[in-house]
């Protein structure tokens, strides 16, 4: 045999040699691949037949099923024609005995069997199964007819406030329909509603991807939050699933941005029905001990756990009240559109608040602030509407600093908060320290990054005041992602002004404790005749809890030594006390 020849055979046993490794290296991944396809559609199937989404093992029970229909979307696009097909045949919506229309929406809804629909009575009791209640055949469809008569009322309800009052676009109507469908099932498990999606997007090639979508809603709302029981219940899940079906319908689909769904359509809940409060839930227990955001602030915005996106609706609650509700609005608006960023949603909220002439790192830093202020720390001002509601915010344990200062060394994930209360000498403080890195969230990172708080009685301008002789400097790779402050300094009872009494020349200011948060204040100074020496209007920025005074009237002149009467006057009241000046 010549070498050509044997050259050929060599190369052939070879590749046939390359072509056995790599199948063998392939096939397990194909067979893992195939093997948790089928699981996924199996636990599709189980859900498509009991209602029941534990089958997919969520860490908490959400309300709805936004999650799973996440992974759905997400999954349908690996799936064979074959899996697919069968996929949307598993989320066809179910057959009903009875359909009625009024206005938008038509209600398909059973009149016997499992999925009937009921009021309930005062002791949130199903009607239909109180013989109290219904006697006959007529008053079991009269209680029938009139759970339809409530659903369509508020869906129709919402629909205004959704679509014509705050001007979101509507959702689509499926194919051969002209209004959008509402399902009444027997959900069980605590959940209110949920969204369904057709499998096949409406605008194929140009992300993000919209859906056709159809609505299931809890037949009678009686295992859900005890005060959202019946009616309640009803108002919240109508708002918050017709937003999801505007928002998979009419602004799109992206995987990393599932966080802001929630936010939106749990805030849109209390948006419509204030009187409700179910979002109260996500934010405390019974006991009002913190849950959600509120239990774990350091935990990145973006992250989703079945619990803290639906707690951070009062993000939505704070950009409404801060700026107004068309913030969510207009990030809504600019989320349809191309933004070449893992997570659009941070992309878009930070342009819609550049609109409102701030920034998301702005606004972040006011957020986490309103935060601090509930329960009993809530206040008039700077804080949410129903902040006394809410419960406190989980902080750090509180650290003594002694005279020789502390070095405190931690961690935060982009986009969050930690509270750390100190002590120092007679006073306390809680120094916030917000992580801003805006560009990490972007890319849909969400680790921790390391930072350094160096406390210590002897600072310079590289350090910031964080009580009365006490300075703190942040140390990190990225300080320009950083910020930190304190609030609710604590000091001895009606002191508002430090040193007292102030040594002029000695060098250094008089500080004056703000008393409230505020966004500029005026100092009044009157010496013992009551005679005005020195008035200045100051502009406050985020965290400056204290104002300077060098001691010096309105002629620039040092005043001479004597009593003095300072006003420190706000938006809503004045303060007024005493200081000592001593000449040297």
């Amino acid at each position: 045999m010549d070498r050509s020849k044997l050259k050929k055979i060599f190369l052939i046993i070879i590749i046939f040699l390359i072509f056995i490794l790599i199948k063998n290296e392939l096939y397990p991944q194909q067979i893992e691949a195939h093997s948790t396809t089928s699981k996924f559609l199996e636990n599709v199937k189980l859900w498509r037949q009991d209602g029941h989404i534990s089958h997919f093992h969520f860490e908490n029970q959400p309300k709805c099923a936004m999650g799973l229909i996440f992974d759905i979307i997400k999954h349908s696009q690996f799936l064979n024609k074959i899996e697919k097909n069968y996929l949307s045949e598993l989320l066809e919506p179910p057959l009903r005995q009875k359909f009625r229309s009024s206005g938008n929406f038509t209600v398909h809804y059973d009149t016997i069997g499992y999925h009937t629909p009921s009021l309930l009575t005062s002791q949130f009791k199903r009607m239909l199964g109180d013989t109290n209640v219904v006697k006959t055949h007529q008053d079991s469809m009269l209680v029938i007819e009139s759970y339809v008569d409530s659903v369509l009322y508020y869906f129709n309800l919402v629909w205004n406030q959704v679509v014509n009052v705050y001007q979101y676009l509507p959702p689509p109507f499926e194919p051969g329909y002209t209004k959008y469908n509402l399902y009444i099932t027997e959900l069980g498990s605590g959940l209110y509603g949920q969204t369904i999606p057709s499998i096949n997007p409406i605008n194929p090639g140009q992300p993000p991807y919209r859906y056709y979508t159809y609505i299931e809603i809890d037949n009678d709302f009686i295992s859900v939050y005890p005060t959202s029981r019946g009616i309640a219940g009803l108002k919240v899940t109508a708002a918050h699933e017709f937003h999801h079906a505007v928002q998979l319908g009419s602004y799109g689909y992206r995987e990393f941005d599932r966080y802001f769904y929630e936010i939106t359509s749990t805030w849109v809940e209390d948006l419509i029905f204030d009187e409700v409060n179910d979002y109260y839930q996500y934010i405390k227990t019974p006991q009002n001990t913190p849950r959600g955001h509120f239990a774990t602030p350091e935990i990145s915005l973006i992250s989703t756990d079945g619990l803290i996106e639906y707690s951070r609706a009062i993000l939505g609650k704070f950009l409404q009240e801060k700026f107004s509700p068309s913030v969510m609005k207009n990030t809504w608006d600019l989320f349809k559109s191309q933004i070449p960023f893992k997570v659009a949603s941070i992309y878009a909220l930070n342009q819609a608040l550049i609109r409102e002439n701030s920034s998301l790192r702005l606004a972040f830093v006011e957020f986490a602030e309103w935060n601090y202020f509930t329960g009993e720390r809530a206040k008039e001002l700077g804080t949410y509407k129903e902040a006394k509601f809410y419960p406190l915010i989980k902080s750090k344990t509180q650290l003594e600093v002694p005279n020789s200062g502390r070095t405190i060394i931690d961690s935060l994930q982009n986009l969050s908060t930690i509270y750390q209360p100190i002590k120092y000498n007679n006073a306390t403080s809680t120094i916030i320290i917000n992580n801003l890195n805006y560009e990490a969230t972007l890319l849909g990172n969400q680790k921790y990054f390391k930072f350094t708080l160096n406390l210590t009685s002897t600072g310079n301008a590289n350090y910031k005041q964080v009580l009365p002789n006490l300075y703190a400097k942040l140390i990190t790779n990225d300080i320009e992602n950083w910020n930190f402050g304190s609030l609710d300094q604590t000091i001895t009872a009606n002191v508002f002004a430090y040193p007292n009494p102030f040594l002029i020349g000695e060098g250094g200011t008089v500080k004056f404790i703000i008393p409230e948060n505020n966004t500029d204040v005026d100092l009044l100074i009157y010496n013992s005749d009551m005679n005005l020496i020195y008035k200045n209007q100051y502009i406050l920025t985020p965290y400056t809890k204290y104002i300077e005074w060098n001691a010096k009237n309105n002629n620039g002149e040092f005043v001479s030594s004597g009593i003095y009467i300072f006003v420190i006057s706000t938006k809503t009241k004045d303060f007024i006390g005493k200081l000592a000046i001593i000449q040297k």
